[in-house]
């Protein structure tokens, strides 16, 4: 996938329909959201023969479907926010865009990477040996606050189910977006798991 870095508050680079949303462990969100990480380590779910990039721009959807505290790095577990009242309704508040879309089937390289995310090695190793086909797929990602956040009506949108994606009934074009990390520290970070799994 080409480079290309995008400034604060702008959506220009929204060249394809936001019209995906991505279904992440909502803990692993927040890493995205502040910072923390810039990847993500994906076999599919089990409604998905193997794991396929739908878009290269996409909502991030937070979820506490087969969340567990324990399989997250004890140094992260704050990150886990415990809200005295549930939301009303579903809002989405940030979109990633894709840099690197890459299969990796080394266990050892997805071990080098972890100083770059939150999970427990378990975890990823139960994940990449799960199924017929040993390996991770990985996404570097740039993660935007998106302005206004997308608020979904969840009665008309199958959330349900161990899978990725799920297909929004529109895509979202008048928003403004933020990147969460500057440019200096997105290209170190990009940079130095590259020169990992390169």
């Amino acid at each position: 996938m080409s480079e290309s870095f995008v400034g604060s508050k702008t959506a220009d680079f929204l060249n394809s329909p936001l019209d995906y949303a991505f279904k992440e462990w909502r803990i692993v969100v927040e890493a995205l959201a502040k910072g923390v990480q810039s990847i993500l380590l994906r076999k599919g779910g089990i409604q998905e023969k193997e794991f396929q990039l739908k878009s290269p721009f996409f909502w991030l959807l937070p979820t506490h479907y087969h969340e567990e505290l324990l399989q997250i790095k004890p140094e992260y577990r704050y990150l886990e926010k415990h809200e005295e009242e549930p939301p009303q309704g579903l809002e989405l508040k940030y979109v990633a865009q894709v840099h690197e879309d890459f299969f990796i089937p080394d266990w050892e390289l997805i071990r080098k990477l972890s100083d770059y995310h939150i999970w427990e090695e378990q975890l990823l190793k139960n994940r990449f040996d799960y199924g017929k086909k040993k390996g991770l797929s990985l996404l570097i990602v740039r993660v935007y606050r998106a302005f206004p956040p997308l608020k979904l009506d969840e009665q008309k949108i199958k959330l349900g189910g161990c899978r990725s994606w799920i297909k929004l009934p529109y895509s979202v074009a008048d928003i403004q977006l933020e990147a969460v990390i500057n440019d200096e520290k997105f290209c170190e970070m990009r940079k130095n798991i590259l020169h990992i799994i390169n």
